[in-house]
């Protein structure tokens, strides 16, 4: 799967601080406490998405869970989780 690689954050234009992930640690831990459940936003998981739901990153949405970060930008548990280990977040 070839991925662009950004040197700054998808979200914010932060530079990032690792190559291969796409936000900063900011969004990341974020999107992941979204994803666990712990920040509650309506309509932030998109569970069995349409292809109008990829995620921004990779561009897939079979199989995946999108979290609609509120503005405009999808991104799957797959992506994200890349970031989170990056980061070693937990």
């Amino acid at each position: 799967m070839d991925i662009y690689i950004k040197e700054k954050c998808y979200i914010c234009e932060t530079k990032l601080d690792f190559t291969g992930v796409f936000i900063c640690k900011t969004h990341t831990e974020k999107l992941h406490k979204i994803l666990s459940g712990e920040i509650a936003i309506t309509n932030a998981l998109i569970y069995n998405p349409e292809f109008r739901h990829h995620c921004n990153i990779c561009g897939e949405h079979e199989n995946r869970v999108i979290i609609n970060y509120p503005n405009w930008f999808y991104m799957c548990n797959i992506c994200l989780e890349s970031s989170v280990n990056r980061y070693m977040i937990r």
